[in-house]
């Protein structure tokens, strides 16, 4: 592994590095000019560094650019819906497969698995890590542009509901045969997607790799970016998404209802369009993690995958929520999976009001209780529902695994 290190901190990396009796050598300086290199005295390269970073020649393939999906809905009922999304292995616990590794290694686990982000304690720097990483190939099934774009911010706000900055990524480039015109037009897409949401974000992609040919008698598989991404804060206490249960309850973020990609669709069948990204990411992460810090905030969870019904199905426990959702199309409210919202349990919702001002819309929804349950009004219909009962929906793997 090389590393880029500032002077002041090469005795420090030395060190950490004899702590593990891992080697370590200082081979080289960050200079104007060119990238020269030499061996026994000889130089053996010397060239411009623009020519190694950009000059490659592109091998450009043939491509065909995605459509965009119409919309055909299915008719689903709400109840018969939330069953479905929240007991279907996409969105199911995972508890089963991450209870088999002992997250408490090293004693730093500030948050432990299950929530939005893991959070390391660095007690030597009085620094939180927090790790995230993921993918949804659904969602760039339907868009392979906007889906990545989707897939980089959906990871950068799980870190900051739990108040962290995002400071880099690394990533996985998965697609089929590119020597197939619609393969690369949708592989070009992801590439381009991620490209533009990390460098909105001000997140650079410091790693990765690519796998291409992944083809089988059923097809290609859909062009699927995997990106992990790490950020860090001050000191390592954070929300929960569990709720407190004597908050109110807001959901940050765009009043979303396009349902393309959506794991609705994929448990109904049927297209849509898929949501709209946020305008401006940026500015919407560093809000989300100011909140998240609030001394007000009880609880945050991210509105990603399986949508709104989903996110509110896994902050209740010992607490419950109260929710009514107004307007049209409850179906399109609940299960839409718009990335860049938090639902936020807190004591002071005209701060979070206020934080977010011109940056994004916040909506009072309804309050945290003590009941131990989901009871959540849309379109004229109410879902009720114990944290039992969703704890079993949502069992599916570890019921299909043990």
């Amino acid at each position: 592994m090389c590393y880029e290190v500032r002077p002041e901190d090469v005795d420090r990396v030395e060190g950490i590095a004899e702590k593990y009796d891992l080697g370590c050598s200082v081979i080289g300086e960050v200079t104007e000019g060119n990238y020269v290199c030499t061996f026994e005295g000889e130089t053996v390269v010397d060239v411009e560094a623009e020519y190694l970073a950009e000059g490659a020649p592109m091998n450009d393939l043939e491509h065909v650019e995605p459509e965009e999906p119409d919309r055909d809905r299915p008719e689903v009922g709400l109840a018969e819906a939330f069953e479905a999304v929240v007991g279907a292995p996409n969105t199911a616990s995972k508890e089963w497969v991450y209870r088999q590794y002992d997250h408490e290694v090293g004693t730093r686990t500030a948050m432990k698995p299950g929530d939005d982000a893991a959070l390391l304690a660095i007690r030597e720097a009085g620094v939180g890590l927090a790790f995230s990483a993921g993918a949804d190939p659904n969602w760039t099934a339907a868009d392979p542009y906007d889906g990545a774009r989707a897939a980089a911010l959906e990871n950068a706000t799980n870190l900051a509901a739990k108040g962290t900055t995002p400071l880099a990524a690394v990533d996985c480039l998965n697609g089929g045969n590119p020597e197939n015109p619609d393969v690369y037009g949708g592989f070009r897409a992801i590439v381009d997607g991620l490209a533009d949401m990390c460098a909105a974000l001000d997140v650079p992609v410091v790693g990765g790799n690519v796998s291409l040919y992944n083809d089988s008698a059923a097809g290609p598989i859909p062009p699927t970016p995997t990106l992990a991404m790490t950020g860090t804060k001050p000191g390592y206490d954070a929300p929960s998404a569990a709720l407190e249960g004597d908050g109110e309850l807001l959901l940050v973020g765009d009043d979303a209802r396009e349902l393309g990609g959506s794991e609705l669709l994929a448990q109904f069948g049927g297209t849509d369009q898929c949501p709209t990204v946020p305008g401006t990411p940026g500015a919407l992460i560093e809000a989300i993690a100011d909140v998240a810090n609030f001394e007000s905030t009880h609880a945050t969870h991210d509105v990603s995958h399986g949508g709104l019904a989903v996110t509110l199905g896994e902050m209740v426990g010992d607490a419950g929520a109260d929710v009514t959702l107004s307007g049209d199309d409850p179906t399109g409210r609940l299960f839409s999976e718009a990335v860049g919202r938090v639902v936020v349990e807190t004591a002071g919702p005209e701060a979070v009001e206020e934080r977010l001002s011109g940056v994004a819309p916040v909506k009072r929804i309804g309050r945290a209780t003590d009941t131990g349950r989901l009871e959540l009004t849309a379109g004229g219909e109410t879902l009720d529902y114990t944290a039992d009962e969703i704890a079993s929906l949502r069992d599916v793997i570890e019921a299909d695994l043990e």
